[in-house]
């Protein structure tokens, strides 16, 4: 797919009709090759350019290239002008502030021009717009020589202020750069790295120990850098009462103001995604209980954007409180928005089969799975590779379930070949661990039963206590302790989560 196609397939069905007006502002034709081309890509975004012309009837190649151009060009004019007439952000009403400003001072209205000017500098240093402030003060000081103007040392020291400001966002931009490209090696490429020791790093090396402001804005930055190696080290426990604590601080000290709102939803996420790993279910909820009331202030303006996340961790937690139905409702009606991201229509999907298969409706596990039709290699690219992994291990727990004892075989020797890699790194050295046993279960199903194999069992992993261990992990072991007493899984992985003994890896 190339640039022309890929920027058509972007668009919604309402920005298609929007487009369909907008390109015969000007002169409405019943034939325009520019507008068929659309139509065209828009239906057959793979065609090659020899189909196209063909279809559009043009003479030669030169021809069809002078209507792609024409093409973009409406469609880049078209994004701009819907950019420009749809953008309500802080932002764009301080650009069109300072515009103003210095349209009266071309027009000698000096006193118009600084009290838009003002207006401009007030409005950005309440949104903390570190960078076009300090655009707006250099413009003050081009201008100092006016007899409307405040006082140099005033603009000077409150240029100086802004752009310690400003500098401390540009670490914590760079910062989560470094952080979240070593993370992306991580995921994707499957290499090792000690996190805690280059978050530390990049913190020291950018500055950010001792940052002089406080806002919403540059904590949810602090805390996401910090989070990067809670993901990597799968330790949430010691992250808690800090990400806690700093969230009461906020809220009692500085309270969140409309500029702060989708920072504070940000943080919210965080908060809940933290407690549910930790398997705080209870205090789980109350926060999604408070971050759906903040999605649907100030008119509802970012509940979009978080909708998808929210409904992802509302089924998670109730299913690990044993109300399994009621995830699969949340996902099932969550499904239905068409404006879902693919990454979050796929998370859904994969936590959807694992639901079902809780409730050993195996062959709708089963359907779910087969909804992601995506390639491994798709997968693994996009989506990453321990979230392939995971995918792999819920399909061959499916199949054996469904009793494909073949097909489960074949998933894992496919696991042993394309993570051979992956599986010596630190956390993964389990998960191999972990395979080898399911093989021999598949091999010799009488084998949980045998006293011996649960000793050689126990002794194969180094459990933390239900506490502290993964509670992703603690999720597929829980199958093969099911197996084990002979237990509903469902009932197992609840009785264990909420720390059970019965349900512990122990001699019954």
């Amino acid at each position: 797919m190339d640039a022309l196609s890929g920027i058509i397939q972007a668009f919604e069905e309402e920005d298609c009709r929007a487009f369909r007006t907008f390109i015969q502002r000007k002169k409405t034709r019943s034939n325009r090759k520019d507008l068929q081309l659309f139509e065209l890509l828009l239906l057959h975004p793979d065609k090659d350019s020899g189909e196209l012309i063909q279809t559009l009837g043009t003479p030669n190649r030169n021809a069809y290239h002078t209507i792609r151009k024409r093409l973009f060009r409406h469609l880049g004019d078209f994004i701009l002008t819907r950019q420009t007439l749809t953008d309500t952000t802080a932002a764009a009403e301080v650009q069109s502030l300072f515009t103003l400003a210095q349209f009266f001072f071309t027009q000698r209205s000096e006193e118009l021009g600084w009290r838009y000017l003002m207006r401009a500098e007030n409005l950005a240093e309440k949104n903390e717009l570190f960078s076009l402030l300090n655009t707006i003060y250099l413009f003050q000081l081009e201008k100092v020589e006016s007899p409307h103007a405040p006082d140099l040392d005033q603009i000077l020291e409150r240029r100086k202020q802004n752009l310690i400001k400003q500098r401390e966002e540009e670490n914590i931009t760079e910062a989560q750069a470094i952080i979240k490209a070593k993370l992306r090696e991580f995921r994707l490429f499957g290499k090792d790295f000690d996190f805690e020791k280059l978050v530390n790093e990049v913190l020291e090396n950018s500055n950010l120990g001792n940052l002089t402001s406080a806002s919403a804005r540059i904590q949810y930055r602090l805390f996401t850098i910090m989070r990067s190696a809670v993901l990597a080290r799968k330790d949430y426990y010691s992250f808690e009462p800090f990400l806690l604590s700093r969230y009461e601080i906020l809220k009692e000290k500085r309270g969140f103001e409309r500029k702060d709102h989708e920072y504070q939803l940000h943080i919210l996420y965080i908060i809940i995604h933290t407690l549910y790993r930790n398997k705080r279910f209870e205090e789980a909820l109350e926060y999604l209980e408070e971050m759906k009331e903040c999605m649907q202030e100030y008119g509802g303006v970012h509940h979009r954007l978080f909708f998808a996340r929210y409904s992802l961790l509302l089924a998670a937690v109730n299913n690990f409180l044993g109300r399994v139905d009621e995830s699969i409702s949340t996902l099932d009606a969550a499904l239905e928005n068409t404006q879902l991201s693919r990454e979050m229509r796929m998370d859904m999907t994969l936590n959807l089969a694992v639901y079902w298969f809780e409730k050993k409706e195996f062959s709708q596990a089963n359907k779910m799975l087969l909804n992601i039709y995506h390639t491994n290699g798709w997968i693994d690219k996009n989506m990453g590779k321990e979230w392939l992994l995971k995918k792999e291990l819920i399909e061959m727990f499916v199949h054996y379930e469904l009793e494909h004892y073949e097909i489960a075989l074949n998933r894992i020797r496919s696991m042993e070949r394309y993570f051979g890699e992956f599986f010596k790194l630190g956390l993964y050295k389990r998960v191999r661990v972990f395979i080898q046993i399911i093989k021999r279960i598949i091999v010799d199903p009488e084998l949980p039963r045998n006293p011996v194999f649960f000793k050689e069992l126990e002794a194969s992993f180094d459990w933390v206590g239900t506490e502290r261990e993964d509670i992703q992990a603690m999720a597929f072991y829980a199958w093969l302790k099911s197996k084990i007493i002979q237990r509903d899984y469902y009932e197992t992985l609840i009785g264990w989560i909420n720390g059970d003994e019965e349900f512990l890896f122990q001699d019954d």
